[in-house]
């Protein structure tokens, strides 16, 4: 299932790589590509995350999914 993901709080590559890790982390999740400059996650995975799984996936991080398409 393919989702679109904004997150709010990316200002760098290594913030990319960051939200890139913890989102992928997620069991269900099969890949995620990060666009810096839309602040968007497109996520692909097995059934879909909810907001709920993304936002435990990036707690410990600066960055917030304030939407999930």
């Amino acid at each position: 299932m393919k989702q679109q993901l904004t997150i709010k709080g990316m200002k760098c590559e290594g913030c990319v790589n960051n939200v890139q890790q913890n989102l992928a982390s997620i069991s269900t999740v099969e890949k995620v590509s990060v666009d810096l400059d839309n602040q968007t996650a497109d996520v692909d995975s097995l059934t879909g995350i909810t907001e709920e799984e993304a936002q435990e996936a990036l707690a410990a991080t600066a960055y917030q999914v304030t939407a999930i398409q």
